[in-house]
């Protein structure tokens, strides 16, 4: 959800995947607390979308 959203907010512009993680990232780890996780939970769906 947070990915979808940030990709609507920022996929249009130039190096969107790469701000939609940053935004997702940040949702994320709001609610989480845990860099660790965050980073595993959202670097598994960013990562490949920053790829292509």
């Amino acid at each position: 959800m947070f990915i979808d959203l940030a990709l609507r907010a920022f996929g249009r512009f130039k190096g969107g995947p790469a701000k939609a993680s940053v935004m997702a990232s940040g949702m994320m780890g709001s609610i989480s607390g845990s860099s660790t996780a965050n980073a595993v939970t959202t670097g598994t769906f960013t990562i490949p979308l920053m790829k292509k």
